[in-house]
Order: structure tokens, then C-alpha cells, then sequence
């Protein structure tokens, strides 16, 4: 179980997993965050530890890398 938002904090690292049913389902690099956002759930981690924010959670730093042409479609489990 991924840490609760309410408990998100600046200096606390959250603890955030792909297969939460928050954002598992919500689509990145031709998949969804379930099966190919290692990188933005532990970047949403990163993020909160630093700023404290609650705004970005993997679903929506997946969609950002996305609507950015950050990630690339994988096919097969590779890019």
C-alpha cells in the first residue's frame, strides 16, 4: 500500500508503487503506469521527499512525461 497523500511531507520519503489502484491503470509510454512507470513512480518520490508537494503523483508525472515526449512507447518491454 502506497503512503496515504495526507501523509506526504518535505524530508519524508513516500513510499509510491506502480500497482496502486490510484494510477495503475493510467496509460504511459504505450502501456499503463502498472507496467512501464518505474521512472516516474520513483521520480514522484523523489519529488514529494524534496518539495512537499502533492500534485504529483505517479499517474501525473507519467501523463507529463508523456504530454512532453518525455518516454517513449515500449513494445514487447523495451524501448
Amino acid at each position: 500500500v502506497s503512503t496515504p497523500r495526507s501523509e506526504w511531507t518535505q524530508g519524508t520519503m513516500p513510499h509510491l508503487y506502480q500497482t496502486d489502484p490510484a494510477w495503475a491503470n493510467k496509460s504511459y509510454a504505450g502501456g499503463t503506469v502498472r507496467a512501464n512507470a518505474c521512472g516516474p513512480t520513483s521520480l514522484s518520490m523523489v519529488y514529494i521527499y524534496l518539495t512537499g508537494r502533492t500534485d504529483m503523483d505517479p499517474g501525473a508525472m507519467a501523463a507529463f512525461a508523456d504530454a512532453n515526449n518525455y518516454a517513449q512507447a515500449l513494445r514487447n518491454g523495451r524501448s
